[in-house]
Parts: structure tokens; sequence; C-alpha cells
């Protein structure tokens, strides 16, 4: 039930914001929102099956060990 909610939220979100950069003709702003837009619906539906997701922050402090 839940990922058919976040895939409704998608396509609508889409939807209307699809009209717009085609107005304008901003197509490679479209190709840049598509992908983008493609990889958040990705995480959002992993997220909601329960995949869980690694801490960001420990992989960073060990590239950048001098940030605390």
């Amino acid at each position: 039930m839940l990922a058919i909610f976040i895939s409704l939220s998608f396509l609508v979100l889409y939807l209307l914001s699809l009209p717009g950069l085609l107005a304008k003709e901003y197509r490679r702003d479209l190709i840049v929102f598509s992908i983008l837009m493609l990889f958040t619906y990705a995480v959002c539906l992993a997220a909601s099956m329960g995949v869980t997701f690694p801490y960001i922050t420990e992989e960073l402090m060990q590239i950048f060990p001098w940030v605390k």
C-alpha cells in the first residue's frame, strides 16, 4: 500500500513539473530532472520496503579525518 502511495506521489510531482520544462524547451534540464527523480523514487521505494542504508557520516569521516 505504501509503495502505491509513493508511486502515485512521484507520478503527480513529475506530471506537474513536466509541462513547464517542455514549454520552455529545457531539454537538458528535463533529462537531469528525470534522472534525479528516478533515483529518488528508487531510494524512497527501497526505504519503504525495509532496505537499510548505511550512515554516510562514517564513510565521510574515513575520507576526511580532519573534519570533526
